[in-house]
């Protein structure tokens, strides 16, 4: 469990965005937790979403923005 203040949350997120991968990060306002920002698996998880079969995954808009990278394979024929 993580914790840091508002101000430090603002000066940094990316160092917030970092910590969730760990586990949950309060974000505290005056020395008292406000709030709890966690990664979307975990989010997922929380709210009970099935986890995406590929198919699904390939279809959504979260990944249009996603590009491939190129594989090169050789393919070589079988000899009986």
């Amino acid at each position: 469990m993580s914790t840091m203040s508002s101000q430090e949350f603002n000066r940094n997120p990316t160092s917030a965005k970092r910590k969730a991968d760990e586990g949950p990060v309060y974000v505290t306002e005056h020395g008292k937790p406000a709030y709890v920002v966690i990664n979307i698996d975990e989010y997922r998880r929380l709210k009970g979403e099935p986890k995406m079969d590929l198919v699904t995954a390939l279809q959504s808009e979260e990944l249009d923005d996603y590009e491939l990278p190129t594989v090169k394979m050789e393919i070589k024929g079988a000899t009986f």
